[in-house]
């Protein structure tokens, strides 16, 4: 069996973290087009940690920090928030260890939470591969939704019930 753990994040994981944010690919899959610089990096981790709506894990696999999972928009009254997951480690992309991740994350909330779910770009391929494979259902499509790069996109929301 493939072994993950998700352990808090903390300052350790934050060097690795604004290493792949510098990867356009994995940019483009969250919609992010500014550049993102150190202090920025920092500010954000600032941000992150004092927001009682995210909660962030690092994904540790063979002892590594591999990728990054976490919560937003955390509605603790209707008892759901949005997830998100990569696996920023280029070497550990594509071994079904993101779905893995997805579903230790769902397995901790389970009592906390009643839904958990993602927004995910039309082109973004591997995502849908992946919340499909950890279980997660298409709710809906939301057409036209944003414009990224001058781009009309389309996105696909997927859901969990716990």
């Amino acid at each position: 069996a493939i072994m993950i753990e998700l352990r808090d994040f903390s300052e350790i994981h934050l060097s690795n973290t604004f290493k792949w944010m510098q990867n356009e690919k994995l940019k483009n899959s969250f919609l992010l087009d500014k550049e993102i610089t150190k202090e920025g990096h920092n500010q954000w981790f600032q941000s992150v940690m004092k927001d009682s709506e995210q909660r962030i894990f690092a994904i540790i696999h063979q002892d590594m920090h591999i990728g990054n999972i976490g919560l937003k928009d955390i509605d603790a009254k209707n008892k759901k928030a949005e997830t998100w997951i990569y696996i920023g480690d280029h070497r550990f992309k594509g071994k079904g260890l993101a779905a893995k991740s997805l579903i230790c994350l769902n397995q901790k909330y389970i009592g906390e939470f009643e839904k958990l779910y993602a927004q995910v770009a039309d082109f973004n391929i591997a995502s849908i591969k992946t919340f499909s494979k950890a279980g997660y259902k298409m709710e809906g499509i939301l057409s036209n939704e944003l414009i990224f790069k001058k781009e009309s996109i389309t996105i696909y929301r997927f859901y969990v019930l716990l």
